[in-house]
């Protein structure tokens, strides 16, 4: 087990004290995951995009270390064995007569939770496509893998993981990291 730092991006409708005791946030606009508490996996950058994106720039950070097991984690970014149990049960929905038209990821993950023994507490994966580059180029961290292809290596995969519940999140490191004059440690 590691430890590993998350995000999470959250209207400024409080005060910290208020953030920190009733925190972290359900996402209750488009959880694309399904239902949970969302999390930027390790990239404070990407934090502060989805700030300025998705609450106009009028937004507060926190920051939680928890330790990361990946018995826990239904990994769509990196076990390869997940993605795969994945996409075998979108094709059983598909083939269902009671399912009609396309489905999103988050459907499929609320359908896994109701109806399979999901022993996960969370879920990740990274939203390719999610950031307009060219809206926000200084977003954009790839490197080539050669000069003469489009292929790259992402430097900030815009990665989230979705707890599913509170209290499986929940813990003393716990706090704010922006804006600064919320943090506790913050002095004039």
């Amino acid at each position: 087990m590691s430890k590993k730092v998350i995000y999470q991006t959250i209207a400024d409708k409080g005060t910290p004290k208020d953030i920190l005791t009733n925190g972290p946030y359900r996402c209750v606009r488009n959880p694309w995951l399904g239902n949970g508490y969302y999390f930027w996996d390790s990239f404070l950058p990407l934090a502060h995009w989805w700030g300025r994106q998705g609450y106009h720039g009028q937004y507060v950070i926190t920051k939680i270390i928890f330790d990361y097991n990946p018995d826990d984690i239904f990994d769509l970014v990196g076990n390869t064995d997940h993605i795969q149990q994945f996409e075998e049960y979108e094709k059983l929905l598909q083939e269902d007569p009671c399912f009609h038209g396309d489905f999103t990821v988050g459907q499929i993950l609320e359908h896994m939770k109701r109806h399979t023994s999901f022993p996960f507490k969370a879920i990740r994966a990274e939203g390719r496509r999610s950031i307009n580059y060219f809206k926000e180029p200084d977003m954009k961290r790839q490197l080539l893998f050669r000069v003469d292809k489009d292929s790259y290596l992402d430097l900030l995969p815009p990665i989230q993981i979705c707890f599913i519940n509170k209290q499986d999140i929940i813990n003393e490191t716990y706090s704010i990291v922006y804006p600064e004059n919320y943090r506790l440690d913050y002095s004039i």
